[in-house]
Formats: structure tokens, C-alpha cells, sequence
């Protein structure tokens, strides 16, 4: 399918110079999504989402240059929107095209058995999520989730013999059991993110998130203020992805983070790490053709390196790091990884050496927190450096030991000072992949507090 892609991409280059353009490149993707829903303990929905699209770029003999993104491969319509885009061509200063594509290709992005998963062997796993789910306790009374498969294709060609492709795939799974204990309501959650199908442990997934479920009824009120927190593994990601981002990536914030200061904890260590298979997002090339590179961010707490693309680099007089962001998110969305998705894409927080049980045991009087919800950017996170988001999955912990629920709490803090105030860093057990970065579990001091519900979970939720 890759090669379909590179086909139409040189077609449509050599359609658009015909037409008039000096130089042009075509970035053409494909992706098809799978999604299998269940709630109230029965498969309710399956649906299958095809996208293609092109994200094309002209420039002019007279150096004028437009650029489009289309949602169609059809050369019929592509070619009156090229006769567009030389029209409305105007002066812009931007960086010249990649001239060389010798770039080495990353194998084994590709599994052939998530490709290939059928209508029944979804409907089968879904079954198992939902028995595994009810069989964990009576007090389970409802599951819910999803499972999603994507195969996506990406090609890239120019106008000076750049020629590209990569291909990928990936499942996840999530688990939402509802559990009753009289008149009170508690939600679970648990996922699995991966490439390949047959890595999903889907009765683990189930029975982790039917053991939140019964853990959050009767959820006990506390006093508002500030707290230590141990950041499970998603709602640690949403910290540590939304600040590097702010911080590092191409999008970053103009002087949010100062190259070679103290910016956080020297417990914090977060490198790119763009073709390292063990993460979930590994590719060879960025949106402008150039080749990636692994980039240390944050070394022991100090601001290390950023992130470029053609662009940024010109400006700062530096080259590329292959770091350009594909246009509109259309290969790497976050509709497809759960929770949002980060720059850069493949973001590593190296692991300590405190064990989950130990992150625990320590704590004198701390809340642990499973998940973030309406957390991340863009939604979550203002320019004004301060993370509001609710969480899901809440205790208390007292002299070591989870004392009981918390009802859903609301975190209004500064993402500097939660990266700054980092206490423990957990171990390689306690690291999970999530869809852009993997990262371990988090204790973080002096988290602020400002609202709560009246339930384990956040509203419109239930």
C-alpha cells in the first residue's frame, strides 16, 4: 500500500510542475481505523474509518509558494485544486525542499497479524474483556471500552527525487467496568498500547480496571489544598508530555524553557527517541523529509536540547533535527492512542530505581492519582503554564497504606513546578507506553487541589 502511496505522490508532483510549479511536494498518507465498542456489557458498535489524503506544497518560478491540505487522492479534483494553489500562490519565506532522501527505513512498524484481525476475532476479544471484567467481582455490574486497530501508510516525494514511505500499525485496548456497592458508583480504568494485536493481555487489562472500579466506591471527601501525589503512569505522561512539549518541541513556546538551565527535578531525564522500536511511534523520516534524530531534551534536570525543523533551524542557524510535525496530526492523531498525543512523538522519561509498592509504602500522606481527564494540550494546558485537569481513579494514602477513595479532585498547578517538584521517579516496571511517550510513575510534592465532586469520577463521565 506504501508504494500506491509513493506512486500517487510522484504523480501528483509531476502533475503540479506540468501545470506551472517550479518545485512541489506531495506528503500523501492512508489510514484505516478500526473501532470496536462495548458498553453495558454487550458489543454495540463496530465501525471501520478510512482517511487519504495529500498535504501538497508549490512553489513558483517568481518564488511565490502556496500549500493545501486535501482530504482526497482523486487526481480530478487534485488537479483543479493545483490550478488553485498556483493562483493564490504568494510570497512567503520559508525553507527550500529537501534535496536528499538516503535515508535508512525503520522495519518492523508493520505487524501483519493486527493488519489482518477480523470482524470475529474483535467480537471475541471483546467478549473475553467483558467476562473477565464481570467474573472479577460481583460488585461489577457493567463493562464498558473500546478496541481499535490502525494500519497507516504515509508517502513523501518531491520535486528534487526525494522518496519516501512508512508504514505502521497499532492496537489499544480500554476497559471502563462500572462496579455498585449500594448506592454508590465507581469507574475503573485500564489500557493497553501496542503494535501488535497478540501483545494485548486483555484479561489483565480487564481485571486491572474492575480492581480501580471496586476501589473507587464510596468515595470519602477530604479538605482542598495542596498535596504529594503519586502520578500513575497516564496521568504522569499528561505532565511530562504537556511540558516538553511546551517547552522542546517544534511548537513550543518562544523562551518558555532556557538551553542549560535547572528546568525541573534532577530526577527528570526525557530524550526523543525518534527510531527506537520500544516505543510506539517510531519513524524514519518527518513531515519535510528529513531524517530523524534522537535528541536528549532534559538531562538530570537540565534543559539540554530542543527540537527543530527546516524552519526553526534557519532561524536559529542550526540544522533539522527531523522534527517537523505532520500537517493536521493526520497519521499520528490522538483519536487513535488514548489521551492526548505529545511533541515530539517519541518521548522516553528514563525510569528509576523506586518500585510502585515502595512509592507507596514511603508516603506518609499523599493521594495516588490513576488518570487525568480533559487533561493535555490544547484543551488542558493554556500558554499561561498552568495544567486544570480532574482526575479519575483517586485514593488516599496514609503512613504508607491506600486508605480510601477520593472523590474526583480538580488540579489547577504550574507545569514548571510540577516538573520541579518531582520526589521519586519509579522503576521499569512502573513505565508504560503511551501512543508518544513512555513513562514511569511520578511522586510530585505540593500539588495543588482546588475543587471536588461528589463522585469517584468526573462528571458527564458515568
Amino acid at each position: 500500500m506504501s508504494e500506491v502511496l509513493l506512486t500517487k505522490a510522484e504523480r501528483i508532483v509531476k502533475i503540479a510542475e506540468v501545470k506551472g510549479a517550479k518545485q512541489a511536494q506531495a506528503l500523501v498518507y492512508s489510514f484505516d481505523d478500526a473501532f470496536s465498542r462495548f458498553s453495558r456489557n454487550t458489543l454495540n458498535q463496530s465501525e471501520v474509518y478510512e482517511d487519504q489524503g495529500v498535504y501538497l506544497e508549490i512553489e513558483k518560478a517568481d518564488k511565490t509558494y502556496s500549500s493545501a491540505f486535501i482530504r482526497t487522492v482523486k487526481e480530478e479534483e487534485l488537479t483543479k485544486i493545483i490550478d488553485m494553489l498556483l493562483r493564490q500562490a504568494r510570497l512567503e519565506e520559508r525553507p527550500p525542499f529537501t534535496t536528499s532522501s538516503n535515508i535508512q527505513p525503520i522495519n518492523g512498524t508493520y505487524d501483519k497479524k493486527t493488519a489482518e484481525l477480523t470482524d470475529k476475532e474483535r467480537a471475541e476479544a471483546v467478549r473475553l474483556a467483558i467476562q473477565a471484567s464481570l467474573d472479577y467481582s460481583k460488585k461489577i455490574t457493567k463493562a464498558s471500552g473500546t478496541l481499535t486497530t490502525r494500519i497507516a501508510h504515509v508517502a513523501l516525494a518531491n520535486s528534487f527525487g526525494i522518496s519516501l514511505i512508512h508504514s505502521y500499525t497499532g492496537c489499544s485496548l480500554v476497559c471502563t467496568p462500572l462496579a455498585e456497592d449500594n448506592s454508590s458508583l465507581g469507574v475503573g480504568f485500564a489500557s493497553q498500547n501496542t503494535r501488535s494485536f497478540s501483545e494485548i493481555n486483555i484479561e489483565k487489562i480487564a481485571e486491572e480496571a474492575s480492581e480501580d472500579a471496586v476501589m473507587s466506591v464510596n468515595p470519602k471527601p477530604i479538605d482542598l489544598g495542596r498535596y504529594d501525589v503519586i502520578f500513575q503512569s497516564d496521568a504522569a505522561g499528561d505532565v511530562i508530555g504537556s511540558f516538553v512539549q511546551l517547552g522542546f518541541s517544534t511548537i513550543r513556546e518562544e523562551n518558555y524553557v532556557e538551553i542549560g538551565s535547572l528546568c525541573s527535578s534532577e530526577l527528570l531525564t526525557v530524550s526523543d527517541e525518534p527510531r527506537n522500536l520500544d516505543t510506539l511511534l517510531p519513524r524514519a523520516f518527518d513531515a519535510e523529509g528529513i531524517q530523524t534524530a534522537n535528541v536528549v531534551l532534559i538531562d538530570k534536570g537540565v534543559a539540554k536540547e530542543m527540537c527543530f525543523d527546516l524552519r526553526l533551524a534557519a532561524k536559529a542557524n542550526r540544522k533539522s533535527s527531523g522534527h517537523a510535525v505532520f500537517p493536521h496530526d493526520v497519521t499520528y492523531s490522538s483519536k487513535f492512542f488514548i489521551g492526548w498525543v505529545y511533541y515530539p512523538f517519541n518521548q522516553i522519561v528514563k525510569a528509576g530505581n523506586v518500585t510502585k509498592q515502595d512509592m507507596i509504602r514511603e508516603a506518609e500522606r499523599a493521594i495516588l492519582v490513576k488518570r487525568l481527564m480533559y487533561a493535555g494540550l490544547p484543551s488542558g494546558v493554556c500558554k499561561k503554564d498552568v495544567m486544570q485537569a480532574h482526575t479519575m481513579g483517586t485514593w488516599l494514602i496514609e503512613k504508607g497504606q491506600i486508605k480510601h477513595p477520593l472523590p474526583s479532585l480538580r488540579i489547577s498547578a504550574s507545569l514548571k513546578k510540577l516538573v520541579k517538584n518531582i520526589i521519586s521517579v519509579g522503576d521499569v516496571n512502573s513505565v508504560k507506553k503511551l501512543g508518544c511517550i513512555n513513562t514511569p510513575w511520578l511522586t510530585i510534592r505540593d500539588v495543588l487541589f482546588t475543587e471536588m465532586s461528589s463522585l469517584s469520577t468526573p462528571e458527564n463521565v458515568l
